[in-house]
């Protein structure tokens, strides 16, 4: 009995002893903030840092084996991070690139074809938003005349500055005008709970290609290419080798067109060394930004975030030297236009790996997401493919065809959202699709014809209809977005 009651005892201490725990664990605030949360998710603790080049073509890169020594700093950075050899961006110019990577849409969906008219729908979330909304810090810093609060592209952001002035004539604004405010910020942000996103636009490379010895590559040079000044605030899209001068060259009728520029491109077509130096003045602008970036890489490492975060370098699309009788990038997209590098770093990589599987734009944006960890509450929008899986070396089945899309930047003022060029590649061949030629399709070998010299359409029936029918299976997806 004596026992029996002793056992009642220690029963009835236990329960009033677990009732005050349980009362004190009710009563006790929640003091762990959503950061706190935040910091639980390893993955959602690496910051993300995308330099975004404007008109950097791949084949221009040391690295990649061109012959002049353009990009000793880039070179060093892919040294030890991973280089995507079949990488698309998904339109031929800066706009919808844009769009692309901030929505994870194609042209088709987020419709941003049209410069003075395009406002993002508010049913598209932007990558800056979702990663804000998981507790990132998120800043963006930019040169370029389409990032604006206007057409909706910079929503998400906590910080953004644009140097760009509006309605300015000028083609863009070097990131030197940048570059204190984001080391400034980087200083501010490295010691953060929360990570961070941030995004930088590096716009010295856009025609007439600014650098501060143009002349590096042709010294020797003499010529019309000489009035192009060297100072990009003082530059406009009527210089020599600027957007008007593109167009003209490229055969477009522009009503009013002023003479001068029309007279340029008469006398820039008298001799080939004008051409020759354009080319040269443009890998002199490589080099330029191949030092901002390096810069740039070199303040990450000084504020101990180089091996904490996701560091890529791209860029929004190339540039055309004559190849198809075109200059710049107001139309076509040749492998010139969409074949851009993609260098990615994963934190803490030491050895560089080249990646052969087809990849596009618009997997960088889902790369980020799923490396974030929340791709998933997201995929229907974010219709790229994580590279997540390519980053690790695993060997998995991978698509087979990538696309990209474009409406030309022509004068005409074209109210229409529709996509008038469309391309799409296997891991050989490509096919082509411009609604505004009277032969629409060209078909190339990109293996064996890089250049894109030789239509295939009729000597290759079969790989021509393989490829229609994937064109044709991806208008019919979008048609009704």
């Amino acid at each position: 009995m004596k026992n029996r009651s002793i056992i009642i005892v220690i029963v009835l201490a236990v329960a009033l002893l677990f009732a005050g725990s349980l009362l004190v664990k009710l009563q006790k605030p929640n003091t762990q903030t959503q950061s706190d949360k935040t910091a639980e998710n390893k993955s959602l603790n690496l910051n993300i840092i995308v330099i975004d080049i404007c008109s950097l073509r791949t084949d221009h890169l040391s690295f990649n084996g061109y012959s002049r020594p353009t990009s000793p700093n880039i070179d060093s950075f892919a040294k030890q991070s991973t280089y995507f050899d079949n990488f698309w961006t998904s339109s031929g110019w800066c706009l919808p690139n844009f769009a692309s990577t901030f929505t994870g849409t194609v042209p088709e969906v987020h419709k941003m074809l049209i410069p003075s008219k395009s406002k993002l729908s508010p049913s598209l979330t932007t990558l800056q938003e979702i990663l804000h909304d998981a507790f990132y810090t998120t800043a963006g810093f930019s040169g370029s005349r389409y990032l604006t609060e206007k057409n909706g592209l910079i929503r998400g952001f906590d910080t953004f500055e644009n140097s760009f002035p509006p309605g300015s004539l000028m083609p863009a604004v070097s990131f030197e005008e940048n570059q204190n405010k984001v080391y400034d910020w980087l200083i501010n942000h490295k010691n953060d709970k929360k990570p961070f996103f941030l995004y930088l636009t590096v716009d010295d490379t856009h025609s007439p290609y600014y650098s501060h010895n143009p002349k590096m590559f042709d010294p020797e040079y003499q010529g019309i290419l000489d009035n192009v000044p060297n100072t990009m605030s003082k530059s406009s899209d009527f210089d020599v080798g600027g957007l008007f001068f593109d167009r003209i060259y490229n055969g477009e009728t522009i009503p009013d067109a002023p003479a001068k520029v029309i007279n340029d491109v008469k006398e820039f077509n008298k001799d080939p060394k004008n051409l020759y130096h354009l080319i040269a003045r443009y890998d002199a602008s490589v080099n330029h930004i191949d030092l901002l970036v390096g810069q740039i890489l070199d303040n990450i490492k000084k504020n101990d975030l180089f091996d904490k975060s996701i560091i890529i370098i791209t860029s929004h699309q190339g540039e055309q030297f004559g190849e198809h009788g075109l200059l710049g990038h107001t139309q076509g997209i040749y492998e010139s236009i969409l074949r851009v590098p993609l260098i990615i770093r994963m934190p803490s990589q030491k050895e560089g790996r080249r990646v052969k599987e087809l990849t596009e734009r618009i997997d960088i944006p889902a790369t980020l997401l799923d490396a974030t960890g929340i791709l998933g509450k997201y995929k229907n929008q974010f219709i790229g493919s994580s590279l997540l899986p390519l980053l690790k070396g695993d060997e998995i089945p991978w698509k087979k065809y990538i696309f990209a899309s474009s409406k030309p930047t022509r004068l005409p003022n074209d109210s229409s959202p529709d996509v008038e060029e469309l391309a799409v590649r296997n891991d050989q061949y490509k096919l082509i699709w411009y609604a505004y030629k009277p032969n629409p399709y060209e078909l190339y070998d990109i293996k064996n014809d890089p250049a894109e010299t030789k239509n295939l359409v009729k000597s290759e029936p079969k790989v021509f209809e393989e490829l229609k029918g994937q064109l044709d299976k991806y208008k019919n997806n979008f048609a009704d977005k």
